[in-house]
């Protein structure tokens, strides 16, 4: 357990700089100080408003999935879409308990001339009509927006059971704690991203003279700074915690992450690869061959269509070739992506060969990167489409397809359940709470959000030359996910049945050879690699296998801009 000071924000100016501000009133939910419409304001004018966001609100389940990220010795991390702070707040501490003092008098003075000259924001009443008002000195840092999990009567039964069991005693589970503590790594700077100016003001105490006023773009947000030593390149140093910094950006606009990498604040953290380069931020660059650097993308990914387009862009951005320098974040190297993410897109990025969810994503994430569950867990193999059951769904299995001449198809591989041990979650462990029949001491079916782990493979068979036939082969292949792969060849264009004959060919292509009889949905990243390699080699493949008009300006990757 470690002692930390409460870094508080928002006091009044007339309050007395010998007294700490007053706690919010136990009455007043995050809900109303928090309302859940700020969520999906963009941070400019140009930028539509996204919905679907949901934040990790437990600090319980935020500390879980920060201690099972592993973070490394001096490692930079970068949050996007990170809200209120909860998760930001777990980081900073390296996802253990931290317990809270008051601040002294000299501390509160030290903050106040941190932001000397800057006008706090002044945070509209959120509950209109209601006569309620907002507790004065919110937000608190480091108390927690919501404790999530509550013990109630099935946490008992839990316990009772465990002790049953012959589970560790007090003792033995404190000297574990302590040791585990003692190996877990803090993050050297964490960078909360956030897109909504009053979420991060009212969360994180971001200044409102630093919000950019109507009309302003994001790229000219440094000239709307009045505090030139802390602001740099839209990234803010804030006084709450020396590791912590700001910017109220979103991750809908391409250029925006590669820009807080390239902030000097961020940079002065970031290891130096290459001492011969440049200076400024070349020096902090590395080739893909190299070490992965200690650097970190966290994010809660909206469960939404737009949330689900912008990762596939993310997973599909890291094809390069050997020996060249890749773009984007992938600049820095290997960066890891640490994401929370809805049911459905946990279960498409997280599926087996085989399984009815097996889709395109499934496919490139595999292929691209080594994948990790994170908290909260709740695998369940074979789910549906509709991601709603909680148990592995054996009765829906593929129909064995049978070829031309009545000979079944090779049969799926077994699935695995990954050996996890599922996360007990409840509606306040997230935020907006999740719908629950239960109510809301009733555990939930199945967490409205769950982590994954996407490292990027050092190599990969999915290779730049190819990745527009990848991308189209996928695509027009999985339309009929449940017939054999040599019927759905026919899908890529006039005469593509012919190329189901090379499949099996023992030399000559990439990959590994496999029957023409499997079925679309069972074949895994190297048996892929071979269906590619025969199209592209095809001398009748279609010349334009582009589905959208894709320019080379990484802006039009952009999602939902007017």
């Amino acid at each position: 357990m470690i002692t930390v000071p409460s870094l508080q924000l928002f006091f009044s100016p007339s309050r007395n700089a010998s007294a700490p501000p007053a706690s919010p009133s136990p009455s007043c939910s995050v809900e109303r100080i928090l309302p859940r419409r700020y969520l999906s304001h963009p941070p400019d004018p140009v930028t539509r408003q996204f919905g679907g966001r949901i934040l990790l609100a437990g600090r319980k389940l935020a500390d879980e999935f920060v201690r099972a990220l592993r973070l490394r010795p001096d490692e930079v991390v970068v949050e996007v879409n990170a809200g209120p702070g909860q998760l930001t707040r777990s980081l900073l501490a390296g996802g253990q308990k931290e317990v809270v003092k008051p601040w002294s008098a000299e501390e509160i003075d030290a903050s106040r001339d941190a932001w000397k000259g800057v006008t706090m924001p002044k945070l509209d009443s959120p509950a209109r009509g209601s006569g309620t008002k907002l507790p004065e000195g919110f937000p608190l840092w480091r108390n927690e927006l919501s404790e999530g999990r509550t013990l109630d009567k099935h946490d008992e039964e839990d316990k009772a059971a465990e002790h049953r069991e012959g589970a560790v005693t007090t003792e033995t589970a404190s000297a574990a704690e302590t040791a585990s503590a003692s190996a877990i790594n803090k993050p050297a700077l964490v960078v909360a991203s956030e897109s909504s100016a009053q979420i991060i003001m009212r969360g994180l105490g971001f200044p409102a003279e630093l919000v950019p006023f109507k009309g302003l773009m994001l790229e000219r947000l440094s000239e709307a700074a009045i505090l030139d030593d802390m602001t740099s390149a839209g990234v803010y140093q804030s006084p709450l915690d020396p590791r912590l910094a700001l910017s109220l950006s979103t991750p809908y606009r391409w250029p925006v992450l590669p820009r807080i990498l390239s902030s000097p604040i961020v940079a002065k953290h970031l290891p130096i690869y290459d001492p011969e380069a440049p200076p400024g931020t070349d020096t902090t660059k590395r080739p893909w061959e190299a070490d992965p650097p200690p650097l970190t993308i966290v994010g809660h990914i909206p469960n939404s269509l737009n949330g689900e387009q912008m990762l596939a862009q993310w997973v599909g951005s890291s094809v390069g070739e050997a020996g060249t320098p890749r773009s984007w974040i992938w600049e820095w190297g290997r960066v890891r992506l640490a994401l929370l993410v809805g049911k459905s897109l946990y279960d498409r990025m997280m599926a087996q060969p085989g399984e009815i969810t097996h889709c395109k994503l499934s496919v490139l994430t595999a292929g691209l990167f080594d994948v990790r569950a994170l908290p909260p867990y709740h695998h369940v193999p074979n789910v549906d489409k509709s991601s709603t059951l909680t148990e592995t769904a054996d009765h829906v299995r593929s129909k064995p397809s049978r070829a031309r001449s009545g000979t079944p198809a090779p049969p799926p591989p077994p699935f695995d359940t990954l050996g996890l041990v599922r996360t007990k979650t409840y509606r306040t462990d997230f935020f907006p709470p999740p719908a629950n029949t239960g109510g809301m001491i009733e555990p939930l079916p199945r967490p409205a959000m769950m982590g994954i782990l996407l490292e990027p493979k050092r190599d990969s068979v999915v290779t730049l030359d190819q990745k527009d036939a990848w991308d189209y082969v996928l695509r027009r292949c999985f339309i009929k996910e449940a017939s054999s792969i040599g019927e759905a060849l026919k899908n890529v264009g006039f005469g593509g049945e012919v190329l189901a004959t090379r499949l099996n060919q023992a030399t000559g292509y990439r990959g590994r050879a496999l029957d023409p009889k499997k079925i679309v949905r069972n074949l895994d990243v190297d048996e892929w690699a071979r269906v590619v390699d025969v199209f592209d080699k095809w001398a009748f493949k279609p010349e334009n296998l582009i589905l959208d008009s894709r320019g080379e300006d990484d802006l039009n990757r952009e999602i939902g801009q007017d």
